[in-house]
């Protein structure tokens, strides 16, 4: 199993960068661990055959990315009485998520298809008419900004927004569950 990581835009600072924060390894095995149950910094030290203070600092960076967060543990169930337990800030999405969801998402994806099929033409022609027309742009140059401006509006109708982080930045971020490539 491997963990891929997707986002918005609009992180803020580099040291609140998800993908920034990310980069090292440490960091990345420290999440990969946290998603499969909470943990304390000595356990994770202990796991990763690091010292306190090292994995300390890991989580310390984590945190302030938002990407883990202090996990609500009973005292009763920790082994000393200030002990602190970590799990992860952002949700990771499972094939079994995914075959919950899929189904409707997939209708969804049709009928977006069906309303751009509609206005397919409509937008070959007008594109004619535009400076980046006569620059040598195609439609398919295009089709990543089309669907920015036909989707973005359709997003605000939805009274959601991103989840704040703990930098002040809105912005969507998850990972997604990968088997192992052979």
């Amino acid at each position: 199993m491997s963990l891929h990581f997707w986002g918005s835009n609009g992180f803020g600072p580099e040291k609140t960068n998800p993908f920034k924060v990310l980069e090292n390894e440490t960091r990345q095995i420290i999440v990969t661990k946290l998603y499969k149950k909470r943990m304390t910094v000595t356990q994770l030290a202990e796991d990763l055959g690091l010292s306190q203070p090292a994995v300390f600092g890991h989580v310390q960076t984590l945190l302030e990315a938002g990407l883990i967060k202090e996990a609500d543990v009973p005292e009763e169930e920790k082994k000393y009485k200030g002990e602190k337990y970590y799990i992860l800030g952002f949700p990771i999405i499972s094939d079994e998520d995914k075959e919950i969801i899929q189904p409707v998402c997939k209708k969804i994806s049709e009928e977006t298809a069906k309303v751009y099929e509609l206005h397919k033409e409509e937008l070959l022609e007008l594109l004619k008419g535009t400076p980046l027309s006569k620059a040598g742009f195609t439609f398919q140059d295009l089709w990543g900004w089309i669907r920015v401006l036909a989707f973005f509006p359709a997003l605000s109708i939805e009274k959601e927004k991103p989840p704040q982080w703990p930098s002040g930045a809105r912005f969507y971020f998850y990972g997604e569950i990968r088997p192992e490539k052979k």
